[in-house]
């Protein structure tokens, strides 16, 4: 099994870490059993990502608050930023969330590409920030509606097939994935939100999707981002 990450960092700004980040970053450390430090953020621009960056590990887990607010400016944040140079595993509070965190279901949402896939690696891994149980969200638009039923079908057929049992598989319809993912987040209580950044392992640089910024954006609860890289150099099994 590949292993989630041999450190945690937590990036602060000069206002502090938010509760969540800090309660995550501490969560993450216990659970791996893998030490955890701090990174000082100054400024979220591409400069300060790239010294992020530079400060990781391959297998480096990233915890910060992402401060930008609205998702569809065209404007990156710091979060965006290192996503696209580093692609490690980011996890993310955003703008929209809640100090609390919920021990609830982990949300991954699900699109049928390769880079989604990423994201069912990832969610049993981070057992002990959710209630054990994953959630697999695809979004359909509407005037799909009557593909819904096969598509659940085939959608847990191939889950299984890939990852086991142990999956709780979904269809939904919505017309806006952001709006759509980050209800359904609310609606079952979750504790964490699992994304996935486009590219794949063979690339250098990734970048995360409208769907991704948005639900980044929006969500309350934190987002854990999986990058181009993630589980590109290393494996073993989780403590």
């Amino acid at each position: 099994m590949v292993m989630l990450g041999s450190e945690v960092v937590m990036a602060i700004g000069d206002d502090g870490p938010q509760t969540a980040v800090l309660e995550l970053a501490r969560g993450l450390s216990d659970r791996l059993e893998v030490p955890h430090r701090s990174l000082h953020i100054e400024e979220a621009d591409q400069d300060m990502a790239a010294a992020i960056s530079a400060e990781l590990a391959d297998d480096s887990i990233l915890v910060m608050q992402s401060t930008r607010i609205d998702a569809w400016s065209g404007k990156w944040s710091v979060t965006e930023h290192v996503i696209d140079q580093w692609g490690g595993l980011v996890v993310a509070a955003g703008p929209s969330a809640l100090d609390e965190v919920n021990l609830g279901p982990v949300l991954v949402a699900f699109d049928g590409s390769e880079s989604s896939m990423r994201g069912l690696e990832v969610a049993p891994l981070l057992d002990g920030l959710h209630d054990g149980s994953v959630l697999v969200c695809q979004v359909l638009p509407t005037n799909r509606a009557s593909e819904a039923d096969q598509m659940v079908i085939d959608l847990a057929d191939d889950v299984r097939r890939r990852h086991g049992e142990g999956f709780e598989v979904i269809v939904v319809l919505g017309n806006s994935a952001v709006t759509t993912l980050t209800k359904v987040a609310i609606d079952r209580g979750c504790s964490l939100i699992v994304l996935a950044a486009r590219g794949d392992r063979t690339t250098t640089r990734a970048s995360m999707s409208r769907t991704s910024s948005g639900v980044l954006a929006d969500a309350r609860t934190p987002v854990v981002i999986v990058g181009h890289r993630w589980g590109h150099r290393h494996s073993g099994a989780v403590t």
